[in-house]
């Protein structure tokens, strides 16, 4: 097996880190809140963009993982989270999933900790890519192609997931279409891949990355009553033009 140390400092793993970190880098910068956390992975740094003052990074509690030097640490299963009903703001799982014997018992521990309308963004390998053909293809043979996955999950079975889980998508977004290969100078080659993929042939990325949001049901937002208001002289001050809604749809750039 590849450790992610070792595939995250050759040319494959450079560059889909780089994506990832730029797509985290864009969606964390408009979650607010109060506290957030990082689950697994610390070579990534998901919420260095974002403004939550209480962040911790969450590692499994194996002995493979001995970085609990790292800042705000902490080491626990990703299914029994150190945290209290309902008090995270933002969950980030980058990976985290794939190397869980089970997955929906991670999501189900995320929903518990996250609060009403709390965040979770995660990430992860696409099995219907060419990079996830060629890992079948390398793991028959004895010799992997990504780091340390025991599975790879398909992104409509996570939605699938979240969706039972009342998680409402609000987000996502597929990316990194240059053919697997080791050496820098391929890479570098096929770039131009990148925007035909984006455009083309989108659901085929190596990689995929989701935005969801807890929610509660029966629960509905309290709008003001405008009837009390009809009758009365209402005036509003002038104001410059709305900003352009948010769409997670669309790619983000860096």
């Amino acid at each position: 097996m590849i450790d992610w140390d070792h595939w995250l400092a050759q040319p494959p793993g450079r560059y889909f880190l780089a994506w990832e970190q730029a797509q985290f880098d864009y969606l964390v910068s408009d979650s607010f809140g109060y506290q957030a956390a990082q689950l697994g992975l610390p070579q990534l740094r998901s919420l260095r963009e974002n403004r939550i003052s209480q962040q911790a990074m969450v590692l499994e509690a194996k002995p493979s993982c001995a970085s609990g030097h790292l800042p705000f640490s902490h080491l626990a299963r990703f299914d029994a989270l150190p945290f209290a009903n309902e008090s995270m703001d933002l969950i980030v799982l980058p990976h985290a999933l794939e190397h869980a014997a089970f997955p929906y018992a991670v999501l189900q521990e995320v929903y518990r900790v996250l609060r009403p309308e709390g965040r979770l963004l995660l990430s992860g390998f696409n099995p219907a890519s060419l990079w996830g053909v060629y890992q079948g293809v390398r793991r028959v043979l004895g010799r992997h192609w990504m780091p340390q996955c025991t599975q790879l999950i398909a992104c409509h079975r996570i939605k699938e997931w979240l969706i039972s889980l009342d998680f409402e998508i609000d987000g996502g977004r597929f990316g990194c279409y240059r053919p697997p290969t080791e050496q820098e100078k391929w890479l570098a080659r096929w770039a131009f891949m990148e925007h035909m993929g984006d455009r083309w042939w989108p659901v085929f990325g190596a990689g995929y990355i989701l935005s969801a949001v807890k929610r509660i049901s029966g629960m509905h937002l309290i709008e003001p009553n405008w009837r009390h208001h009809r009758g009365r002289n209402v005036s509003f001050s002038p104001a410059g033009n709305p900003a352009t809604p948010y769409d997670r749809s669309k790619p983000c750039k860096k």
